[in-house]
């Protein structure tokens, strides 16, 4: 398991048999203490993270502890690198999916691991609802409430919406039986039929759990 840390800003890897290792030699950045998104590529065996509070974006060998910092220019990346996925062979190429969210931008990205660049901007999207279909060029998601289709083999292609779901997307799937399934934060899972847009849906018995306060402050009434 590999995971990024606050406020050190640190790439750590975990086994069960030999614990915890920093992988990052220091910081993924120099003064970055956030490391908020991260994917590891199975085929080249290394990792992508993304930084906050200036929205980096590194290429990480965990072996060598070598750190390249990509699309170093690219003005869009202010603030916060959250969520990743990674998306492999499309049309021959490995897709990293990114998002970036600041005071003035909020967006979705799509870079080409193999060319090294950006290919597209998209608006936001649920990130960890992203799922591919295995036999095609297609990605499913959500965003606003709203379940899209998006064929990244075609640059031109838009999202296509084709249902919609309370909350948002924390989770997704392909099922054997051609099905995008999604469980969303409002303690639903749908599953949905991309051809015929048939959705059914399973409400879930989740416990809730408290939530740490974070910040307290003085009213004007001094309470």
């Amino acid at each position: 398991i590999y995971g990024g840390t606050y406020p050190d800003g640190l790439v750590f890897k975990y086994h069960p048999k030999t614990g915890f290792e920093e992988v990052s030699d220091g910081p993924i950045y120099a003064g970055e203490n956030y490391v908020r998104g991260l994917v590891y590529n199975k085929k080249d065996k290394k990792i992508y993270a993304g930084t906050g509070s200036n929205a980096k974006f590194i290429l990480l060998n965990p072996k060598t502890k070598q750190k390249t910092v990509l699309l170093p220019h690219v003005k869009d990346f202010k603030e916060f690198f959250y969520d990743m996925d990674i998306v492999y062979n499309v049309n021959g190429k490995d897709l990293i999916l990114g998002f970036i969210n600041s005071n003035t931008n909020s967006q979705s990205f799509v870079y080409d691991i193999q060319s090294k660049e950006i290919l597209r901007s998209l608006p936001p999207f649920d990130m960890k609802s992203v799922v591919k279909d295995p036999k095609s060029n297609t990605i499913y998601y959500t965003s606003r409430s709203q379940v899209y289709a998006l064929d990244l083999g075609n640059k031109n292609a838009k999202p296509i919406a084709i249902s919609d779901i309370k909350g948002a997307g924390k989770a997704g799937t392909w099922t054997s039986k051609g099905e995008y399934q999604v469980f969303s934060n409002a303690q639903l899972v749908y599953r949905i039929n991309p051809k015929t847009k048939q959705k059914d849906s399973l409400t879930l018995d989740v416990p809730n759990s408290p939530i740490h306060i974070q910040t307290i402050y003085w009213g004007p009434d001094d309470k």
